[in-house]
């Protein structure tokens, strides 16, 4: 039996198993019972799943798109990642169920799948390049200036807004008083 693991830190991550039930099956096979629990969830061995993060679908529902490029294009995974399953991918028909590291809800979690699920891939949604960029541009070059101001209360804050008010109040008081 395979197991995988999906700690509690995972992020981005989506992965893929082919089902083997009818479309007119996929409802049942992902919506909780009077326990809690969906027949995909007790598949996978996992529970309290988040199904905003769990999609189980028909093939036939991409139409012309394929698993592959819906991976690539909704998904955010890249195209050189999916490449060496490209062919795979696109062999499957039937149902799939894609399940985003978010439907675990951080939550470290062991996955046991066994029928009628299949894995088919794990893969890494591409995050994008957080490089510190070095500046070379004199203009960018400098020193920030140090903070010269002195740390208010906020309590002295309060006190200055509280007698503020009575103030403005007696001014408009006096402003409509002088042109009326």
């Amino acid at each position: 039996m395979t197991q995988m693991n999906v700690p509690a830190t995972e992020f981005g991550v989506v992965r893929v198993f082919s089902v083997d039930i009818p479309q007119t099956e996929i409802e049942r096979f992902v919506t909780p019972d009077a326990t809690g629990s969906s027949p995909l969830e007790e598949a996978l061995g996992a529970s309290g799943l988040n199904r905003t993060y769990v999609e189980v679908f028909d093939l036939e529902d991409l139409e012309e798109l394929g698993l592959a490029r819906y991976l690539n294009e909704g998904l955010g995974v890249s195209v050189e990642e999916v490449a060496p399953y490209r062919v795979r991918l696109e062999a499957i028909k039937g149902t799939v169920a894609v399940i985003l590291s978010k439907a675990f809800g951080g939550q470290a979690t062991t996955l046991t799948p066994k029928p009628p699920l299949r894995w088919l891939a794990t893969f890494a949604e591409e995050t994008p390049d957080r490089r510190i960029i070095d500046l070379k541009s004199e203009s960018a070059k400098g020193q920030l200036a140090q903070g010269t101001g002195t740390s208010r209360s906020p309590y002295l804050t309060l006190i200055l807004a509280l007698l503020a008010l009575p103030l403005a109040a007696a001014i408009m008081a006096l402003v409509v008083w002088v042109l009326s």
